[in-house]
């Protein structure tokens, strides 16, 4: 059986560099506010990336954060078209340090209330739209509003300006 590898927690990096987790989630936050010395910086972070630590992304969502990622709401993913669109936004978004998060919306407008909703509670850092050809001017509209209420950027293509 493979054992599982657990997740380096802020409580590992702590004990390592021998702070409590309070003074390690300060230094790793950039929120020390010159309370510490160098050295205990020092330490922190070399047993966050002795250890490999990343930041839950729960944990940076509830922060206000956007995470790198780019949500990318496509029509139909069997439209050759979209499968070419969907490649070169992903190679483009990986160069800039972005992943994407694929929303296929299958021809049915019914998902995309679903998928909006869904990027929003993951707070992305933005999404590439492209709404369904026969849904109405108005209800793209809707989706880059709530988007945009929400602090998330949108680029829509393929589509007119609603």
């Amino acid at each position: 059986m493979k054992s599982k590898k657990r997740t380096t927690r802020l409580a590992d990096v702590a004990e390592l560099a021998g702070v409590s987790i309070a003074t390690a989630s300060m230094v790793l936050n950039n929120k020390d506010g010159g309370r510490f010395t160098d050295e205990t910086r020092q330490k922190v972070a070399e047993a966050a990336e002795k250890l490999n630590y990343r930041p839950a992304a729960y944990a940076q969502i509830m922060k206000g954060k956007h995470l790198p990622v780019i949500g990318l709401i496509i029509p139909d993913l069997m439209n050759h078209f979209y499968g070419e669109v969907t490649s070169g936004f992903s190679h483009q978004a990986y160069r800039a340090g972005y992943n994407v998060i694929l929303m296929d919306l299958g021809n049915s407008p019914e998902r995309e209330e679903s998928f909006v909703e869904t990027l929003i509670a993951m707070n992305v850092s933005g999404v590439g739209y492209c709404g369904i050809g026969n849904s109405s001017a108005s209800g793209q509209a809707e989706v880059i509003n709530n988007l945009h209420a929400a602090g998330i950027p949108v680029i829509q293509f393929d589509r007119y300006d609603p």
